[in-house]
């Protein structure tokens, strides 16, 4: 997507919001409120990204009292955004809560579960802890089968754990 796009995107956002204004416990003010989180995360403005998100988890966890996947999908999202920026350790915090959030809504076998599996793998082999790495990278091997896009980059995060490890 083009940036022009996405200014675009941020200002029927913005609009939408304000068209809410109020209404904090409404699903569709939160839905717009993550995507605004998401677009100003993919425009690079990464502070404005970290605070619309973290406005946006206390109306959430209101709703949902934490156990919905739509709480899941915000700590995921934060998650990312703190892995994009070198926060690994809170970044790592995130992804836990996500894949713990994940797993008991959704099951241990579940998309999402390999996703953040795999992305804590990438934390884990960055901070140089190869074999709690290579763990997580299995796990969502086993769990995103074979034809999935996602596959491959699993086993080249994985490979790239092993090259460091020099194996």
């Amino acid at each position: 997507i083009e940036l022009a796009e996405y200014d675009s995107a941020e200002k029927i956002l913005n609009r939408a919001i304000l068209l809410m204004k109020g209404q904090y416990r409404n699903p569709d003010f939160l839905n717009a409120v993550n995507n605004l989180a998401i677009v100003n995360f993919k425009k690079g403005n990464y502070l404005q990204a970290e605070r619309i998100y973290k406005t946006g988890i206390g109306p959430l966890v209101s709703i949902s009292k934490g156990m919905s996947v739509d709480f899941a999908n915000w700590l995921n999202n934060l998650a990312l955004l703190y892995l994009e920026i070198g926060r690994y350790t809170e970044a790592m915090d995130y992804f836990n809560r996500a894949e713990k959030l994940y797993t008991q809504l959704l099951g241990k076998s579940d998309l999402a579960v390999g996703y953040v599996a795999n992305n804590l793998g990438k934390i884990y082999s960055i901070l140089g802890d190869y074999e709690t790495a290579e763990n997580k990278f299995n796990q969502a091997r086993r769990i995103i089968k074979r034809n999935h896009p996602q596959r491959g980059i699993i086993i080249q995060n994985l490979a790239n754990s092993n090259y460091n490890q020099g194996k």
